[in-house]
This record gives C-alpha cells, structure tokens and sequence, in this order.
C-alpha cells in the first residue's frame, strides 16, 4: 500500500511540474509578444529560443522567431523557422502565409510555387493560395502557364467574375483583332486658318511575339468653310517582342500628298526593368515632299506606382548646328483593363509624332509651344473602346507671334 502512494505522489509531482511548464512557457510567449510588438527585437529572439529550449514542440515560438527576423531583415533566419514549422506543425497556416510572401519578395518564384503547391495540398478548400499562385504567375511573366492556370481557376470558381477578367484580359492581351476609326478635328484663334480635319482608319492583329498596325490618314485642311488642300497617308507600325522585358517598336508611313512627308519612319526600343520601370530610346526619320531630310532622337522613361503610370519623352531635333528640344509628359490612372484610364498630358516644344502638325514640324521645331489636356478611354460591353481626348496649344506660328490651336480627338474601336 505504501508502495502504491509512493508512486502516486511521484506522478503527480511530474504532472504538476509539467503542467507549471506549460504555464511558464505560455507566459513567456507572451512576454515574447509584448516584445516583438514593442519593437524590443533582441529581447524577443533571447525569449524565443529560450521557449523553443523549454519545449521545442511548441511551435509558437518559431513563428514567433520567424516573424521577428522577418522585421529585422534576416530573410534567411525567418524562413529558416518559418519551414521548420510546415515541416513539423503543418497546422499552421501562416507559416505558409508567411514564407510564400518572402519568397516572393526575394523573386524566388520556383520556391514559392513548391511552397504554394504544399499549402495547397494541405489546405485544398483555401482561396488565399490559389490566389497566391496567379500571383507568382503573373509576376514569372509566363504567359501560357499564366493562361492555362486562369482557365482551371474559373473552372473551379465559376462565379467569380474577377476571375473570368482576368482571363479575358490575359487572352486578349497576346492575342486580338481590333479595327477602329478616330478623328482629330482642329480650330484656331487666327482669321483664315482651320479647322483642320485628320481621319484615320486602322487594323491591329495582336499577337503575343508581334503585334502590326494598318493604318490609312485622311487630312483635309479647310480655311473659311472652303478645302484647301486634302490627301492620303498610307502606314504600317509594328511592336515586336526582344525577351522577356524588351520590345521593339518600329513603323513607315508614306504619302504622295503634300499635307503629310513623303516618308517617315519610326523606331524605338523598349525595355521594362524590375519594380515598375522603363525606359525607351529611338529616333524618327522625316522626308519631307520638298526633299527635306529630318533626323530627331527620343529618348523615354515611365514608372508605374500601383494603378497609375507616368512617361515623360524627350525628342531633340538637329539643325544647322542648332538644337531644339521638345518634351512630353503622361500621367494615366487605370481603372479596369488597360483599356479603362483617365490621363493628364503637357508638353513643349514641337514632337515627330504630332499627327496633326507633322507637315510643319520642320518649321514649329525652332519655335515655341506649349500644351496640356486630358484623355479618357473606356472599354464597353467586351467589344468597344472609346477615346476621347482634348488638348488646348499656345503656339508661334512665326517668330513674336502666337496663336491658339486647339484638339477634339475622338476615337472607336471594335475588337472582333
């Protein structure tokens, strides 16, 4: 009987003194918490790896550890501890949550997709994943594996319409027929000139290596309700894919017609850097009917901050040992697709790529200008784009004397 109370008090003992460990160690990751939350990062890890020492299945204090070397910097640290829970606790999701986010942000996207893939065995029902995973794609810049996952997410999640808009928008993309028509229409404050009308008629086969552009101008030039000179200009543009982060940009436009050059080509290099950036470098080519060559550089940069983009183009155009500079400046805000935004645009100085003034650019090129105006686009009903942009210049039309010129232009198109 003795022998049996003996025994008895022993397990006890050990129980208690189990249990006042449990309430120890739980008191400590509080005290841990307090710490990390009040910044006191050292005191934190001391009081972490004393837990994970007292009881090293308490898998608390790893993440614990893990998200306060996450604050200080120690990527490497983090994930350590963050991995050691999936692979003995995989109970907690964060630890999942918490180690995909680092891979991504250190652009370790095959680690993160076999850690999303893990995640997702163990949490099949969890949306949080699989949305992980789209991002991992989109961010690899994989167009096809890109498209075939987005297609066994709409599968799965059927009535998720940002879902199925993303596809549509990733589809179309790489790949869409457009045609369209616009209309730039031109009035002066000066007796006798204007309005001057400018129509064009185009076709974009959009692909995912290359994308070409068809286009016919049309310009009529009317003073006092009468024409005074009209003609037709005939192009081809083309933006074709160098890698992963570069694309070319070249174009010829041709016209027999004194309103537009006899010749003008277009080229331009694009290359997309990491976190958002870009910058292009090109030049413009213009023959003029009168046998006039003009050479100018251009030279771009852009960033995008979220849902918005801002580009600002320099041109510099040559001439008897003169320099003329010319600038341009974008700011876009996207709502929907890249087809949906609102845009700010300012400027000086005469660009190769005013449309409307192109014939002139060899005169306007030495002379002062100014410009601003806004744009707006919008896609309707999966099929309609409409552009609307408005731009009001003050300009020399010859040395000491200005003028005011402003640009309704309107656009359509329709994707097939």
């Amino acid at each position: 009987m003795q022998k049996y109370i003996v025994l008895l008090i022993l397990s006890s003992s050990f129980t208690l003194s189990s249990f006042g460990q449990k309430i120890n160690t739980d008191s400590l990751l509080i005290e841990a918490t307090k710490s990390l939350k009040s910044q006191e990062y050292e005191k934190a890890i001391e009081q972490g790896r004393l837990g994970i020492k007292l009881s090293p299945d308490y898998y608390d204090f790893h993440m614990l550890l893990g998200r306060v070397f996450t604050k200080t910097k120690k990527i490497e640290s983090a994930q350590y501890y963050f991995k050691q829970v999936i692979e003995n606790a995989p109970v907690y999701k964060d630890a999942f949550t918490n180690s995909i986010k680092l891979e991504i942000e250190a652009e370790n996207y095959e680690d993160a997709l076999q850690t999303i893939q893990e995640a997702m065995e163990k949490y099949p029902g969890d949306k949080e994943f699989y949305s992980s995973k789209l991002k991992v794609l989109q961010l690899k810049e994989d167009d096809e594996a890109l498209t075939a996952y987005l297609e066994q997410l709409v599968e799965k999640y059927p009535s998720d319409g940002r879902l199925q808009k993303l596809l549509r928008d990733e589809k179309s993309k790489h790949s869409s027929e457009r045609i369209g028509i616009d209309h730039s229409y031109s009035i002066f404050n000066r007796d006798g000139v204007g309005p001057w009308h400018l129509t064009g008629l185009q076709y974009i086969h959009e692909r995912k290596p290359l994308t070409l552009i068809g286009r016919i101008n049309y310009s009529d030039r009317r003073s006092q309700g009468e024409s005074l000179r009209s003609g037709y200009q005939y192009g081809l543009e083309s933006y074709i894919k160098t890698g992963k982060k570069g694309i070319s940009y070249l174009a010829a436009y041709h016209s027999s017609d004194v309103l537009f050059p006899e010749l003008l080509l277009s080229a331009s290099y694009f290359y997309y850097f990491d976190s958002g950036w870009e910058a292009d470098l090109g030049g413009r080519y213009i023959k003029t009917s009168v046998d006039t060559d003009i050479y100018v550089s251009a030279l771009g940069i852009g960033k995008y901050f979220g849902s918005s983009w801002l580009y600002l183009q320099s041109f510099l155009f040559f001439d008897n040992g003169q320099t003329y500079p010319a600038i341009n400046g974008i700011f876009r805000y996207y709502f929907n697709t890249k087809y949906d935004y609102l845009a700010l645009l300012s400027g000086y100085g005469s660009s190769p790529d005013e449309s409307a003034n192109i014939i002139q650019f060899d005169e306007r090129a030495s002379l002062d200008s100014y410009r601003f105006g806004m744009a707006y686009n919008k896609l309707f009903s999966d099929h309609f784009i409409l552009g609307l942009q408005l731009i009001f210049n003050r300009q020399e039309y010859v040395v000491g004397k200005k003028q005011n010129q402003f640009d309704v232009f309107m656009s359509l198109q329709y994707k097939l």
